[in-house]
């Protein structure tokens, strides 16, 4: 396992953590160096297999992932990541992207793509964008779930009773003595 630590040599406490996942040597240390004089702890991995074997120790950061590795690719490190680390935002790169490589990488959780080579200063706004989007807050303990039904109203559990039913929006509405706007707000 070959990883290299970017930046300084001792990580400054409260700074952000930015881990850089690709196999090219050479883009992995333009990459590193973007980031060289800010207030950025780097570290880099090689390859896809080095980066989750460290995810228990590392710190929670943004991650910069190549699409194309040999191995495991960006792609189902990605996959791993949204399951173990969804907070953890995710900026792809790739020097060969497609749109349905692109779409199957938004699909999974990545915040931004990227072409490489990569313009630092485009780089650098797709990470900051990354970090400002917080993930939805999801309860991690039974007591704190609600279930779904105890969200909506009692007039919209009725509205969702009869469409489940198959019923058209003007059904729904003449059935409730509402008006069919309504009935579309309640769905909604």
């Amino acid at each position: 396992m070959k990883t290299i630590t970017f930046a300084r040599l001792k990580p400054a406490p409260n700074a952000l953590w930015i881990y850089v996942v690709d196999d090219n040597a050479d883009d992995r240390r333009a990459v590193c160096s973007i980031f060289a004089s800010a207030d950025v702890n780097v570290r880099a991995f090689d390859d896809g297999q080095s980066f989750l074997a460290s995810l228990d120790s590392l710190n929670p950061g943004c991650v910069v992932l190549d699409v194309r590795m040999p191995g495991i690719d960006g792609l189902s490190v990605m996959e791993f990541l949204s399951r173990r680390r969804p907070d953890w935002p995710v900026v792809m790169m790739s020097n060969q992207s497609s749109i349905p490589i692109v779409v199957r990488a938004m699909q999974r959780g990545a915040r931004h793509f990227v072409d490489k080579p990569c313009d630092g200063a485009r780089l650098k706004d797709a990470i900051a964008e990354a970090q400002s989007v917080k993930p939805k807050d999801k309860p991690t303990t039974p007591k704190h779930r609600q279930p779904l039904c105890k969200l909506i109203t009692p007039r919209e559990m009725d509205v969702l009773r009869l469409s489940l039913l198959g019923q058209q929006n003007k059904s729904v509405a003449y059935a409730l003595g509402i008006s069919e706007r309504t009935v579309e707000v309640h769905r909604a």
